[in-house]
């Protein structure tokens, strides 16, 4: 019996090189057929995809030790040798597997090598018994083992569909991690085929760095907990502290990152002022006897297992410990994946641990908006001379302007609120702790059903946010307060009029953007904002858009050429709409 149960392992092992080519599909249009929510993307598809590649496998590795074991017994008291054996066979294989096989040869060649070794072991028993009854179709299953490893699939890496492309790939012991890219566009960067970062969202990691060292009178040592594609821990070493320690719990994203994310990380990963670290944040924040003016938490998605803990009270007051005396910690949440009674949540967990808190938007867009919140001893403040210093620094001056934090109003309308406007936000409820992991088990059903929205936004933007925090002390050239605030408020009606298009609220939409570029006195994203909206609801709103266009003419100065175009597309709108 033992010799089949190694045959059958050898063919179901090579068999499972041509399951793994099924997950995409299992979990891509064979998925959709499942319908929404929880149990059916998740659990359902889980366990088909993983059922399809490892039922049988691991079926039979269980039947192995058991049938040892007998045998020992027929032959004398040799089970704890066997045990002894067994328990040394667990501790080395996945040494060898995690350490060795995965990073050396890939899956799919570790797999093969498997194969060959049961084959080996199925022959070798075979030989030794075959006077004594050995199965004799042990050859035949052998040989077809042989033939299904020759016609085995030379691809089981996976990507996404067209115009998807594959640009480098690494099997790492804790996640697959590729680069591709999609038509023209840059390069992402995905772990287990979720993206992770670069692309177009860029522009966002940036300003996930930069912020947090703004609201720091003079950060000299800064902790950021995840890497990724480096492009956030580049964006703070343009800032010059005197130490940056990174960590990132897979090392295939710092490999990949290295190679073909310089460009966008500036080089960070190769720098000897940053200490990048394959370590687990949790871990490292658990144990550092370091301490930080400023920490930063990156965009962990909450719905994959184990990262609820980067969201628990126990690790946010973990990290308040790891600050120095008027340190600050930042942590972005992604507003796309939280619902918003989780986002409550964590902004009451946060709220327990530190006594002054904030919450800054990360972006002034809707596709992927993000949250910081800011959590420190005494309010943090925007140093307004750092701002003016960064700006001295040619290469930091290109990222902030990249990054849009080149005009004030940008830089300040982000602000959400402080303690007091969180706190009635959050409203009372439970905590997320790791004793009672509600986001670790919450999460994943809002992923999975899509309930997340942007709901969460639309609430922050409603809280009465005020003035933000900022210090002119030392400025060189501090703005003029009344056309600051203009400005400012320009920028909030520009972001509603966004999430009204998102909610193809397309008049009221129109509308709120005309506001936002009549109150804007030197900010020019909301008039491209409405030029945007204008050209969209040409035709299928006509009159809007003249309405839309009439605004423009009259708002925006613009060069001749420019207001001749926006002229023919005011007379085009408005013989659409007459028609």
């Amino acid at each position: 019996l033992l010799i089949s149960v190694e045959t059958i392992l050898c063919v179901a092992v090579v068999a499972s090189l041509y399951a793994i080519r099924l997950v995409p599909r299992l979990a891509g249009p064979d998925a959709a057929a499942l319908g929404s929510g929880f149990v059916r993307q998740a659990v359902a598809v889980e366990s088909l995809a993983s059922g399809a590649v490892l039922l049988l496998p691991c079926t039979g590795l269980g039947f192995v030790f058991p049938l040892l074991v007998d045998l020992g017994r027929a032959q004398g008291p040799r089970v704890g040798s066997l045990l002894a054996v067994n328990s040394l066979g667990c501790v080395a294989g996945p040494l060898a597997a995690g350490l060795f096989l995965l990073p050396r040869l890939g899956l799919r060649d570790s797999l093969l090598l498997l194969a060959a070794l049961l084959a080996s072991i199925s022959v070798a028993l075979w030989i030794l018994t075959r006077r004594e009854g050995a199965p004799r179709w042990t050859p035949a299953g052998v040989s077809l083992a042989f033939v299904l490893a020759l016609a085995a699939p030379r691809e089981i890496r996976y990507w996404g569909p067209p115009p998807e492309r594959l640009v480098d790939y690494r099997e790492d012991p804790a996640a697959t991690v590729s680069v591709v890219t999609a038509g023209s566009g840059p390069p992402l960067l995905k772990v287990n085929d979720r993206i992770l970062g670069g692309g177009f969202s860029v522009f966002s990691e940036h300003r996930q760095g930069h912020l947090p060292m703004l609201l720091h009178p003079d950060p000299r040592r800064v902790l950021l907990l995840g890497v990724g594609t480096g492009n956030t821990a580049g964006a703070i070493l343009l800032h010059r502290p005197d130490r940056l320690v990174g960590a990132e719990l897979v090392q295939g994203a710092l490999d990949l990152a290295r190679i073909h994310f310089a460009a966008t990380n500036y080089g960070v990963l190769a720098s000897p002022r940053a200490e990048i670290l394959c370590a687990d944040a949790w871990r490292l924040v658990r144990a550092t006897p370091e301490r930080y003016d400023v920490v930063v938490g990156d965009l962990f998605h909450p719905w994959e297992a184990g990262v609820g803990a980067l969201y628990t009270r126990e690790h946010f007051a973990r990290v308040r410990r790891a600050l120095l005396p008027g340190g600050t910690f930042c942590q972005w949440l992604p507003l796309f994946q939280l619902s918003t009674d989780d986002l409550r949540m964590v902004i009451r967990t946060f709220l327990s641990a530190f006594p002054s808190a904030q919450a800054w938007l990360g972006n002034l867009g809707t596709d992927v908006p993000i949250v910081g919140l800011v959590g420190s001893e005494r309010e943090a403040t925007l140093w307004w001379r750092g701002w003016e210093a960064a700006r001295g620094e040619p290469s930091l001056r290109r990222s902030l302007d990249d990054a849009r934090l080149d005009a004030p109003a940008e830089l300040l309308a982000g602000y959400v609120g402080g303690t007091r406007a969180l706190r009635d936000f959050a409203g009372d409820g439970p905590l997320n702790t790791e004793d009672s992991a509600r986001l670790e088990f919450r999460a994943p059903r809002t992923f999975f059903a899509r309930a997340f929205g942007f709901d969460g936004e639309e609430r922050l933007l409603a809280l009465p946010a005020g003035p933000a925090p900022v210090d002119f002390t030392g400025a060189l050239d501090p703005p003029d307060a009344p056309t600051l605030a203009a400005d400012v408020a320009a920028a909030r009606r520009m972001l509603a009029a966004l999430l009204l298009h998102e909610r193809t609220q397309t008049r009221l939409a129109v509308e709120t953007a005309i506001e936002a570029a009549r109150l804007s006195r030197t900010y020019r994203r909301p008039a491209d904002v409405l030029r945007e909206l204008a050209w969209s609801s040409l035709h299928r709103e006509p009159d809007l858009a003249a309405q839309a266009f009439d605004a423009l003419l009259l708002l925006v100065p613009v060069d001749p050429d420019a207001r001749e175009g926006l002229s023919r597309a005011r007379k085009l709108a408005a013989g659409s709409a007459a028609r």
